[in-house]
């Protein structure tokens, strides 16, 4: 899609004012706003890979879409792929019926040899107009962590518990 007739921008986040971002962030991802404001670097692994990055559409120096990723690789059949979780998809609702949402999603599905998201309705009409593979069977494994074993917890705890001691024991 020529975005320039419609006078739209696409840039990477990497390439959007910070300040832009956060005020979409704020307005679009209230909930998970203060989080993305401090790891979104994080988050989506900029660092990982130059050619998969999130990207974002831009109207008048305002974020109207936004496509977050975070990549990784994987090994199947002894065959190293690069791969992307697709998350944070969000197309502003004055703008949808521009077809922004398929055409950012085909733009973002360029990079990784293979896509992967959890998604909603919306979202899920999109990609599958663009051929892909749902299943909705799967499992989650999860691991653990060993709390003790992180400076900040295990101080806490050991904090929390000998406070707890001190005042039922010996006041």
């Amino acid at each position: 899609m020529n975005f320039n007739n419609l006078s739209i921008e696409k840039k990477t986040i990497l390439e959007v004012d910070k300040k832009i971002l956060f005020k979409f962030y704020k307005k679009n991802y209230f909930k998970k706003f203060l989080f993305l404001k401090k790891n979104w670097k994080w988050l989506y692994r900029i660092n990982f890979s130059k050619k998969i990055q999130p990207i974002v559409l831009l109207k008048k120096k305002d974020i109207i879409s936004h496509s977050g990723c975070i990549p990784f690789n994987i090994k199947i059949n002894k065959r190293n792929y690069s791969a992307s979780w697709f998350v944070d998809f969000l197309v502003i609702q004055k703008y949808r019926k521009l077809k922004l949402g398929s055409n950012i999603a085909e733009i973002w599905m360029k990079n990784p040899d293979i896509g992967v998201t959890f998604c909603n309705d919306i979202s899920l009409k999109i990609f599958k107009k663009h051929n892909w593979t749902v299943k909705n069977i799967f499992f989650t494994l999860l691991i653990p962590l060993k709390p003790f074993n992180h400076t900040k917890l295990h101080n806490f705890f050991i904090n929390s518990l000998s406070n707890l001691l001190n005042k039922y024991f010996f006041y």
